[in-house]
C-alpha cells in the first residue's frame, strides 16, 4: 500500500513543528514523519537526517527495505542544528540513527548528538 508513495500519502503523514520563543524572530523546529505500526503505538527507532528531504528519503528507504511499513513505529527527522532537538523524548529510545550527510557539518552534528545520545549509532552515506 504505502511503496508507491504519492503526494497524497506524503501530505497526510507528514509533520512540521514550528516552535518559536517570545522574542525570538528566528524560527527553530523539526520536521518529521512516523510510520510503521499504529499511529498511537510508541516509537521505537529514530532516523535523524541532515534535511527534510534527506529524511523523506531514509523512511523511502526503510519502506522498501520493509517491502512496506517497518514492523515499529518509526520517526524520521531533520535536524538543522543539534541544539534544537527533543532530547526528552529522544532520550528514552534505544535505536537511533545518525544518518547525516557526510560532510564536515554532518560529521560534527553527528558527533554532537552522539555525546548527548550515546546510544545513537552514525549510519554512514554510502554513494
Amino acid at each position: 500500500m504505502y511503496g508507491g508513495g504519492g503526494v497524497a500519502l506524503w501530505a497526510r503523514l507528514l509533520t512540521l513543528h514550528n516552535l518559536r520563543s517570545v522574542g525570538d524572530h528566528r524560527s527553530e523546529g523539526w520536521f518529521h514523519l512516523k510510520l510503521g505500526s499504529e499511529a498511537d503505538d510508541k516509537i521505537e527507532r529514530v532516523f535523524l537526517c541532515s534535511s527534510p528531504i534527506d529524511a523523506l528519503t531514509m523512511a523511502e528507504i526503510d519502506i522498501q527495505g520493509h517491502k512496506g511499513q517497518p514492523a515499529v513505529r518509526t520517526m524520521y527527522m531533520a535536524v538543522d542544528d543539534s541544539d534544537n532537538l527533543p532530547f526528552e523524548v529522544l532520550r528514552n529510545i534505544n535505536r537511533i540513527g545518525l544518518a547525516f550527510n557526510n560532510d564536515d557539518r554532518g560529521n560534527e552534528v553527528a558527533q554532537v548528538v552522539k555525546s548527548m545520545l550515546p546510544q545513537a549509532k552514525r549510519i554512514a552515506p554510502s554513494g
